[in-house]
């Protein structure tokens, strides 16, 4: 399938499209949740529709001397939200998103985003130059929608200054895999993972949203830091009436500490 871009909601300033992020996720939640699945229009409309102030955007962007940073904003059984920020000259290896039939859409609110489709395999340098296709997004650019379907690509940030941009899957996908120079899977983390609430800005994972990252990704850090790690296993660890711990229980927490 080809590329496509969904024009922005319009007709609205950007003070009375200022929001906190968790209404934009209960702007989504309520757009995948309806009964038929959602258009793309439906979907760039609730994207397109949110404003990160300032100081919203600073409460969410992570940035990282050594590489990208995949910030996750929100995961449940329809889709993931990501923020991804982008030093100058940082980019993704070269990847797809699985065979789920992932379907992406993609918002630049700062900076210069620039995709490149056409690779053959996960080792090529370069796409060959009658099968390289280009697309550049900046935050005046519309929403970007993209299928699996178009294949390998590399995305990164090729200019002087920083990049963030907002990346929601359906179905949801957390993990970036890619193949190392021997051809053994390589994995890009969530390497943070801020609450979306006021209360605390590193709470960890909920039971549910760790058992879906405990099935599907089975290498993947998505702890920040270990105060992260103990909250999950103060949580997690059940202890039976007799004092011992169940076989599932122990298997559970095993997953949990790979996860690291």
């Amino acid at each position: 399938m080809s590329f496509t871009s969904t024009p922005s909601c319009s007709s609205s300033s950007n003070a009375e499209k200022e929001k906190r992020c968790e209404e934009l996720i209960a702007d989504l939640r309520r757009v995948f949740n309806q009964p038929q699945t959602p258009t793309d229009e439906e979907v760039s409309n609730a994207l397109s529709s949110f404003e990160f102030s300032a100081n919203e955007l600073a409460r969410f962007s992570q940035f990282d001397a050594t590489r990208y940073t995949r910030n996750l904003l929100a995961l449940d059984e329809k889709f993931s939200l990501l923020l991804i920020c982008w030093s100058p000259g940082q980019s993704s290896p070269v990847h797809h998103h699985g065979n789920k039939g992932v379907k992406s859409w993609v918002r630049v609110l700062k900076g210069t985003l620039e995709t490149i489709y056409g690779y053959e395999t996960e080792c090529q340098t370069e796409p060959e130059d009658s099968k390289r296709h280009d697309i550049v997004l900046t935050a005046d650019s519309p929403i970007s929608v993209t299928e699996d379907s178009m294949g390998l690509h590399r995305t990164g940030n090729g200019h002087d200054g920083l990049t963030v941009s907002l990346h929601l899957y359906s179905p949801p996908y957390v993990e970036c895999t890619f193949k190392k120079q021997a051809l053994e899977d390589g994995y890009i983390p969530v390497v943070h993972r801020p609450e979306i609430n006021q209360c605390s800005p590193m709470a960890p994972l909920s039971t549910k949203e760790l058992n879906m990252v405990v099935s599907g990704q089975k290498s993947a850090p998505v702890f920040a830091n270990f105060c992260q790690l103990v909250d999950v296993l103060q949580r997690e660890i059940k202890i039976e009436p007799a004092g011992t711990h169940s076989l599932e229980n122990i298997s559970h927490v095993k997953k949990i500490l790979s996860l690291m």
